[in-house]
């Protein structure tokens, strides 16, 4: 299981995401379209990939559906246009093979996700009946959507965090109006896989209140982090940590306050016992909004905070924890080392929380704001970072993509550029044209070979949208020809061929 979510908190709170919403004008449109390109810009020796084609676009996550297939996510729109939720099918060294936008009425943006059991459940909210509402989405690996649910109070409903506790049940944290007074308080759901809610959890005051972040704790326990207005002498927000048990009763919740805005981002719990926990802190006055590692002891007792960036401003908003116990954890960066606003910010700390020089770490950016949002291990033992970025592309902001080996040094990759929905063919590229689509019986394939040599052998290769090889098919060293591939055997859904390094999608129904 693989979970996800992307945050950038800034001082405003919930306020600043009621103004995000408020960006958007929310058209009554339901379709699932496809969308335009990846491509890869460099910048010196480091290697990002940039997707998304619309004027707004938001990285969530990339998830790992196998060896060879990444499944990135993320949020886009228009000003004038109703937002969706963008998929993108990609290899190991990011080339988009296939992408797809979901839309529905009236939705704002996703949060997080996790993949189980061969479905990705994403969480988040739209505009349902005149008010924001929790939104939960089942999605098929090949981009069907097969349940979705919407619900919450009157007013505002903030879905943040997703965690699959058992093969049925689903937690979900965020924050809600209070009916009381006003203001959110933080919750907890237990849902079932149908979205049908089987309890829910309270928590807070008479001021804002929100978790960001829920996993599995110790036992069969639950970990929420957030921030808290309600408990800030200051009168702005308190870093929240609170510890439930599977019926949603508290165990013990800790604050901590400073002057300034505190927020936890995510918090996991330790192989070696107690939690850790990450986000953005006023602690350090001289550091102004410092990132920060947190372990908290099985009892709630803060036991070491360490800062990260030291800069202008920094924050981390995702957290792994790595079989020898040392952490990974992505966010941005402003100070000394960044390239002018906020970078991506991607560092290592030891078992004990601490920097170690040993492991290395990543500040990458260009003129404005890049923020990681996710991290995730590869099969390969390194990493992909996953953000969005208002210094690359064309658009004022873009899906940010980074592979990096387990050191966390970027690796080398050859740029591309490729439109896999709607492919441009130049004279020295091969060219394939399928019909019918979808297919039932025979796929109709029209090849146009770049490329070719009597001696050299030539075959086409059939996956689906794991990457899993279904067949081969031989290919004859013709410049152009004609195929008939049967497929009356194949399943119905999405797969991919690719023949001579290029790749195209069809449906068999």
């Amino acid at each position: 299981m693989t979970n996800s979510k992307a945050h950038h908190f800034d001082k405003s709170n919930a306020a600043t995401s009621l103004r995000r919403v408020f960006t958007c004008c929310f058209l009554l449109a339901i379709a699932v379209v496809l969308m335009g390109q990846g491509t890869l810009y460099s910048q010196s020796t480091r290697q990002i990939a940039i997707y998304g084609n619309a004027t707004y676009n938001e990285g969530v996550a990339t998830l790992v559906l196998n060896d060879s297939t990444l499944l990135i996510i993320g949020n886009t729109s228009g000003f004038t246009s109703n937002s969706a939720i963008w998929l993108g099918w990609a290899d190991m060294d990011g080339v988009l093979m296939y992408d797809q936008l979901i839309s529905r009425q009236g939705l704002i943006k996703v949060n997080a996700a996790t993949l189980h059991d061969s479905l990705l459940y994403m969480v988040g909210y739209a505009m349902q009946g005149g008010n924001y509402q929790n939104m939960l989405l089942c999605i098929r690996y090949d981009g069907t959507v097969v349940g979705e649910h919407y619900w919450g109070p009157a007013g505002w409903s903030f879905a943040q965090d997703i965690e699959v506790v058992t093969h049925d049940t689903l937690i979900v944290a965020g924050g809600a109006s209070d009916t009381i007074y006003g203001a959110l308080n933080a919750m907890v759901y237990c849902l079932n896989h149908q979205g049908h809610i089987l309890w829910q959890k309270d928590f807070g005051g008479a001021g804002n209140d929100q978790f960001m972040a829920v996993s599995q704790g110790h036992g069969q326990s639950l970990i929420m982090g957030g921030y808290s207005g309600s408990n800030s002498y200051y009168g702005d927000s308190a870093l929240y940590i609170a510890k439930i048990d599977k019926e949603g009763n508290l165990l013990w919740e800790m604050f901590d306050d400073h002057p300034g805005p505190d927020v936890v981002m995510d918090v996991k719990k330790r192989a070696s016992g107690g939690y850790v926990a990450c986000g953005q802190t006023s602690r350090w006055p001289q550091y102004g909004q410092d990132a920060f590692l947190m372990l908290v002891s099985e009892q709630g007792d803060i036991t070491m905070v360490n800062p990260f960036g030291r800069g202008i401003e920094a924050g981390f908003n995702y957290l792994l924890q790595m079989p020898d116990q040392t952490f990974r954890a992505a966010g941005f960066y402003d100070g000394q080392f960044s390239h002018g606003d906020l970078d991506f910010f991607v560092q290592n700390a030891m078992s004990n929380g601490y920097w170690s020089p040993t492991l290395g770490g990543i500040i990458i950016g260009g003129s404005r704001r890049d923020i990681a949002n996710h991290l995730t291990v590869t099969p390969d033992g390194g990493f992909v970072a996953t953000g969005t970025t208002y210094s690359f592309g064309p658009g004022v902001s873009h899906i940010m993509v980074m592979k990096t080996d387990s050191l966390l040094n970027t690796g080398s990759v050859l740029p591309h550029q490729i439109n896999v929905n709607r492919p441009q063919q130049t004279a020295n590229q091969t060219s394939i044209t399928i019909w019918p689509v979808p297919a039932t019986h025979t796929l109709n394939i029209e090849l146009t070979l770049s490329t070719f040599t009597s001696s050299t052998p030539t075959h086409g290769v059939i996956f689906d949208i794991t990457g899993k090889t279904i067949a081969q098919f031989p290919v004859a060293p013709l410049h152009s020809q004609t195929l008939q591939i049967p497929v009356s055997h194949l399943k119905s859904g999405v797969y991919f061929m690719r023949i001579a390094e290029q790749t195209t999608r069809f449906m068999v129904q």
